[in-house]
């Protein structure tokens, strides 16, 4: 099992600086994207686009008021540039595959039981969803799948 995506595994994360075009625009990375993505309002998507960190993009997008039907449509969004993410990168397409079969967990301390796993203290009896991991796991069975065509 992968738990976090930090070190070797870091390419797994959405703050990772892998270029990712999306809606005709290049993102400097996966969350740049979707935080922008939260706002239907062009100049904010801009200025998101534009930050230099992913986790200046995470800060921002936490800043605006996100869209009516976020609710509803940021996990298809997230499963599109995951997937846009992993398969405009023959490297890291390689990458992902090469995990094998092994469960990927965003582990983390910051209490994202969501989008991941929380393993801090306060969250120990609460299973995260892990959704990102699940995501990523669909993606790779995905391209396994084209290689195999």
């Amino acid at each position: 099992m992968i738990e976090r995506f930090s070190g070797e595994h870091e390419f797994l994360s959405n703050f990772y600086a892998a270029p990712v075009v999306f809606m005709g625009r290049a993102w400097p990375s996966v969350e740049h994207a979707f935080q922008a993505m939260k706002s239907r309002e062009m100049p904010i998507q801009e200025h998101i686009r534009g930050l230099a960190r992913a986790r200046d993009a995470k800060r921002a997008g936490r800043a605006c008021v996100c869209r009516g039907d976020w609710g509803v449509v940021r996990r298809p969004l997230m499963e599109q540039l995951v997937r846009a993410k992993f398969l405009q990168s023959e490297d890291l397409a390689g990458r992902l595959l090469a995990t094998g079969v092994q469960k990927l967990v965003e582990g983390n301390t910051w209490h994202d039981n969501e989008w991941g796993d929380c393993r801090c203290d306060m969250c120990a009896n609460i299973e995260g969803r892990n959704m990102l991991g699940v995501i990523l796991m669909a993606v790779r069975q995905e391209i396994r799948t084209m290689r195999l065509l």
